[in-house]
């Protein structure tokens, strides 16, 4: 276990989030921000409280450990699209 003070970005990267702005970039739930084009702004409407699927802890170290068990560059990026998170080392 290690403690952690730092701002909300910071906290996000060092467990394993993506950015803010990736397609799954909610670090509490796993809804999804789709884009019109690429280069476009996500957009972040529709929340419905009834209707997200929180995240887990088990889940979310499951999930990112399939990131390091990918054979090849593209198979990670997609997996991390995918799950919107990856695998974090901390060096401490």
């Amino acid at each position: 276990m290690v403690c952690l003070s730092s701002d909300i970005p910071a906290t996000r990267k060092c467990g394993g989030f993506l950015n803010f702005n990736a397609f799954k970039g909610c670090s509490k739930c796993w809804k999804e921000f789709p884009r019109e084009a690429f280069g476009e702004q996500p957009d972040y409407s529709g929340f419905n409280e009834a209707e997200l699927r929180p995240r887990h802890g088990m889940a979310h170290k499951l999930r990112a450990e399939e990131t390091l068990t990918a054979k090849t560059k593209g198979d990670k990026q997609r997996i991390e699209k995918k799950y919107g998170l990856r695998s974090q080392v901390l060096n401490v």
